[in-house]
């Protein structure tokens, strides 16, 4: 996966949670346990900035569980997250 596509990846995650979990929510509060999501959008803003500072390993690192979370909180299957790491070539 190249940066540019990582980026797009990361702004469509940040989309389709955008009515369901605040982007503000604090890493240092856990969720109650009737929202898996809360503290993904925050996350993705990190992630940009992991691009940003060429820090792959940790934003592979975090899109892994990013990902855990959006499966279990029923946003994407495992198939179609399994789609979105393998970009189509050119």
């Amino acid at each position: 996966m190249n940066i540019e596509y990582a980026h797009q990846l990361v702004k469509q995650y940040e989309e389709g949670l955008k009515d369901l979990a605040p982007m503000d929510y604090p890493f240092d509060e856990g969720p109650d346990g009737r929202n898996l999501l809360l503290g993904v959008p925050s996350m993705l803003t990190s992630m940009h900035a992991f691009l940003y500072d060429n820090k792959i390993g940790k934003f592979n690192r975090w899109l892994g569980f990013v990902q855990a979370m959006l499966f279990s909180g029923g946003i994407y299957t495992i198939n179609e997250m399994r789609e979105h790491n393998r970009p189509l070539e050119d």
